[in-house]
């Protein structure tokens, strides 16, 4: 494929006169425009450091095991953005223990998430509720209300420990925008995801189309 010389041209006079009006909005700024960015400067980082400390108050960084529904309300209440995995000890019990070891890589680097696990035979009426008809399953809540369920994944992802099937979850989770930092989302390839996506909604959109995906939690 051969490139434009024209096109190249007139795109980095375009670059160019972007700098050009950066240099002069910086040249132009008075005193007291300095001393308001340094201080919304510091306020945006006294802010998360506030909530860097808030998080690993409610346990964020680490994966929990939640021993009854209660806990998993608790969570969904206390904390912003759950990501909640839903195992069983059956024949695929396998894959969700792949899950869980993605998932503690996850909660190490992404500390804005709340990461928890439960044993399906200790949430049923939330299965129920949810309509989660197979596991494992993994729940993404935000503000208190269903943001996605996720019931089928890549075979990449649930027969792989290594950085990349880790890499493909962290970017289904941030499709969600899950994740602020976009220096934290991997560069995955972006048709191989959304091939897995697309994959997962066929399989499981006949079987919670009358579900809603926005609904508010509710004990």
């Amino acid at each position: 494929m051969t490139s434009n010389p024209a096109k190249l041209k007139e795109a980095l006079e375009v670059i160019e006169n972007r700098i050009e009006d950066q240099i002069d909005l910086l040249n132009n700024l008075k005193s007291d425009d300095l001393l308001e960015l340094r201080n919304q400067r510091l306020k945006f980082l006294q802010e998360k450091e506030e909530n860097k400390k808030n998080w690993r108050r409610l346990g964020h960084g680490s994966v929990c095991e939640l021993q009854d529904e209660k806990e998993f309300f608790q969570i969904t209440k206390a904390s912003e953005k759950c990501v909640i995995l839903i195992y069983s000890d059956d024949f695929n019990g396998m894959e969700g223990q792949i899950l869980q070891q993605h998932l503690k890589k996850i909660a190490s680097k992404i500390l804005e998430l709340k990461i928890a696990i439960i044993n399906s035979k200790h949430c049923q009426y939330l299965i129920n509720k949810l309509n989660i008809f197979s596991t494992p399953a993994i729940i993404l809540t935000r503000n208190n209300t269903i943001q996605e369920k996720i019931f089928s994944f890549d075979k990449n992802i649930i027969t792989n420990l290594n950085s990349q099937s880790t890499d493909m979850l962290l970017y289904r989770l941030s499709a969600n925008g899950f994740i602020e930092n976009e220096d934290l989302i991997p560069n995955t390839d972006p048709q191989m995801v959304q091939k897995s996506i697309v994959n997962q909604r066929r399989k499981t959109i006949r079987r919670h189309e009358t579900d809603s995906e926005d609904s508010e939690l509710e004990v």
